[in-house]
């Protein structure tokens, strides 16, 4: 195993962190293919922080299903306004592909996994880099920028609805960054909805206080209107923030054991999209 790290900021305050598996002799590889699908996780924090527990256990939990896994650290608070953090997940994406031969990365598997606010901003992203508009802000081409599939955790997908809900409050209590403080339908997954957008894995609960799963729902709803590639599943119990649904992020807490098989369905999808796709 081998952690890498990627500043891609001058003052060093965007990271990219890896966790790589190296094979070590002839043996070894002789049995695992020579580049291994990706994971890129945007941890989430409503654009505040970047969460943890949302983090490193996802990391491991993608290194234990044989993939590379990277962690976003993404620009929070005020420096998060839009197209900041979006640009630097262009950045990562494009590292990464850069590094392909040296972090042993399948580049046409390539999987943004979101959490809370980092649902936002991979669904977001999703939705955006095939666009010419972020091309060219971006300065990057669309294969540079591409990424093959989405898995967005209990996401902010409907950011006009959130907007409503917290517009006369966010400045007073600062409890949100500067992407959610302002609307426009540029920075909100339903309004950008594309069918050229990825394949889509989304799961939230009817439990959730934070984030309510009716945006989730009416973001699938649309989503299924226009044909997108799209799978979804709604658990009954768990709060918001649950992670992997695992001791390793939820430790000391209570939450129902049964959400983390959110997980395993994840997995199962992602791997009926890579069966025919693994390079060996």
């Amino acid at each position: 195993m081998r952690i890498v790290e990627k500043y891609l900021s001058e003052n060093k305050s965007i990271r990219l962190r890896g966790y790589l598996f190296e094979p070590q002799g002839i043996q070894t590889k002789a049995w695992t293919p020579e580049k291994r699908p990706a994971v890129l996780i945007l941890p989430g924090g409503y654009y505040m922080y970047c969460s943890q527990r949302e983090a490193d256990p996802v990391a491991v939990s993608f290194v234990q299903k044989g993939y590379q896994a990277f962690i976003l650290e993404y620009s929070c608070g005020k420096e998060s306004e839009y197209p900041t953090p979006l640009l630097e997940v262009s950045e990562a994406v494009s590292c990464i592909k850069e590094n392909a031969d040296d972090f042993l990365v399948d580049t046409e598997n390539i999987t943004l996994a979101g959490f809370s606010a980092g649902g936002h901003l991979a669904l977001t992203y999703g939705s955006s880099f095939f666009r010419e508009e972020f091309q060219e802000i971006s300065a990057k081409t669309e294969e540079q920028l591409a990424v093959s599939k989405i898995i967005a955790a209990y996401p902010v997908a409907n950011l006009k609805a959130l907007y409503e809900r917290t517009k006369d409050v966010v400045d007073a209590e600062g409890k949100v960054g500067e992407m959610f403080t302002t609307y426009e339908t540029r920075r909100d997954p339903i309004a950008l909805l594309d069918q050229k957008m990825p394949k889509t894995f989304l799961f939230t609960t009817l439990e959730d206080k934070l984030i309510p799963a009716s945006d989730t729902v009416e973001y699938v709803k649309k989503a299924a209107e226009k044909g997108i590639d799209i799978e979804f599943h709604l658990f009954h119990n768990g709060n918001h923030g649950l992670s992997t649904g695992d001791d390793l992020a939820n430790y000391g807490r209570d939450y129902p054991e049964r959400v983390g098989k959110w997980m395993d369905l994840a997995f199962s999808w992602l791997e009926e999209e890579l069966k025919n796709s693994v390079k060996v």
